[in-house]
Parts: structure tokens; sequence; C-alpha cells
């Protein structure tokens, strides 16, 4: 094997090591996201149960119009109205907490991997000793690239902003539409036929849940795609600079080829020297 081609597939080991440590982020994220989806299907038919047993509870009730409603009346519709909600508080607490968890463990996790295996952050200490960190040491010289330089840091905000955002509206976006104030609820209560104000409100409390579970893992999956688009932007950018560096090696060879034994010579003294810094230079750091 020549030396250019020796060269060329060093380089090329090390294309393939970023490739296999960014898929293996991307198949974690892809993964975490059909889980997120499966768990959120699953309180969707939780849910759902609790929108039926609400619906049947409206429904005999009666229908209820507030322009000919008596104190009474209202006072009737609006404490089965606070009690669906309160049932509603409960499952909904249980799913956000989830939800959280869930979202945290990825984002945890994309930015474990980033740091450690595309970003190849150390913890490395030049100013300790390094027969205490060895381990750390070993990481350090063994680097297969240089770092990818992804900004972890907007990643972590961007979730945690996403995260705050779901727990202030995450309830809410369901809660506040159980009531009389709210126009699409107030209309369906106003039906006189039983079923169909039953089914009416079935659908209504099942829309409400559906569009802020949405809104949730829409936000999540845009923030992971990001991330991804992120990993594989910068993965590009290594394989062009790989490219590069190789088409680099090969003109330098094909030059020195044509080199006299003298301007060889020079050359060769060139790199000792170059060399002899180096060495020193680890000398220094030891």
């Amino acid at each position: 094997m020549g030396l250019f081609s020796w060269i060329a597939e060093k380089i090329s080991d090390a294309a393939e090591w970023v490739v296999e440590k960014a898929t293996n982020v991307i198949d974690f994220v892809e993964d975490k996201i059909e889980d997120v989806v499966d768990f959120f299907n699953g309180g969707r038919t939780s849910l759902g149960q609790t929108s039926t047993a609400s619906a049947k509870k409206v429904s005999k009730a009666g229908a209820y119009d507030p322009e000919t409603a008596t104190i009474e009346e209202t006072k009737a519709i609006t404490k089965i109205l606070n009690d669906i909600k309160e049932e509603y508080k409960t499952k909904l607490k249980q799913y956000e907490e989830k939800s959280i968890e869930l979202s945290k463990e990825i984002k945890n996790k994309i930015v474990d991997m980033i740091e450690t295996e595309l970003n190849q952050k150390s913890n490395y200490d030049p100013s300790i000793n390094p027969f205490i960190q060895s381990e750390e040491l070993e990481k350090e010289i063994n680097k297969k690239f240089e770092g990818l330089g992804i900004n972890v840091g907007e990643i972590e905000t961007k979730f945690s902003d996403t995260i705050t955002n779901f727990k202030r509206t995450f309830s809410s976006e369901i809660l506040d539409h159980i009531a009389i104030g709210d126009t699409k609820c107030a209309e369906i209560l106003k039906l006189e036929n039983k079923k169909e104000r039953k089914d009416k409100i079935k659908n209504y409390l099942d829309e409400l849940v559906d569009n802020a579970l949405n809104n949730f893992c829409d936000s999540i999956d845009e923030i992971s795609t990001n991330s991804l688009n992120a990993i594989k932007i910068n993965i590009n950018r290594i394989k062009k600079n790989n490219e590069e560096s190789i088409e680099n090696i090969k003109k330098e060879i094909e030059e020195n080829m044509k080199l006299s034994e003298s301007e060889i010579e020079a050359k060769r003294k060139e790199y000792d020297r170059k060399e002899e810094i180096i060495n020193n230079f680890l000398e220094t750091i030891k």
C-alpha cells in the first residue's frame, strides 16, 4: 500500500468513526421520539375515558342557555364543569410529569452524546498530575478528530424553554375551555338533544387534549430535528475537510516526487525541525 493510500485510509477511518458516533445519537433520538408518541397515544386513550364519563354527566344535566337559565341552573352546570376539571387535573398532572421526564431524558442524552462523542469533550486538566487522571488523559490522546463544536447550550436552552412553556400551558389549554364562559363549550351546552350534546362535548374535550399533546410533541420534535440537523451539517463539514486534506496530501506527495535530492534533504530537515519543536512542547506539558 502506498503512502498516499495509507494516509487516505486513516483519514477515511476517522470520518467513518464520526458518522458511526453521530448515527448513535440520531438512532437514540428517533427511538425516544417513538417512546414519546407511544406514551401520548396511551395518554389519549386514558384521557378519552375521562371525556366519555364527562360527556355523560353533561348530557344528564340538560340543556343550558345562559340567557334563560336560573341562578340555580347556572350553579348546577358550573359544579358539573368544575367536577370534570378536577378529574382532568389529576390525570393531566401525571401526564405532565411523565412528559417532562421523557423530555429531560432526551435532552440530557443528546447533550451528553454530543459533548463526549461528537464535540470530543474531555475532563483532562493539564494543570493536574496526569498520573491521577490517566483515563481522562487517554481520552484526550485518543481523540479521533477535531470536535464538531455543536452548540449544546442552545439545545439545552430550547429544551428548557419548551418544558417551561409546557408546564405553564398544558393543563390550562384544556381546563380553561371547560367553562360556561368558553364560546364553543357554551354553544354545546345549549343543545337540546342529549345524544348530540354528549357526542359534541366528548369530541370537544378530546380535541382539547389532542391539541395540547400535539403542540408539545411538535415542539420536542422540532428541537430534536434541529439538533440532528446540526449534527448532520457538521458531519458534512468534517467530510469536506477530510476530502480537502486527502487532496492536499496527494498534491504534496506528487510535488515531493519531483524534487531533487538536495531539495528532499532540505525538506527532511524542515520536518525534523518541526518534529523537534513539537517534542519540546510535549515535554513542557508533562
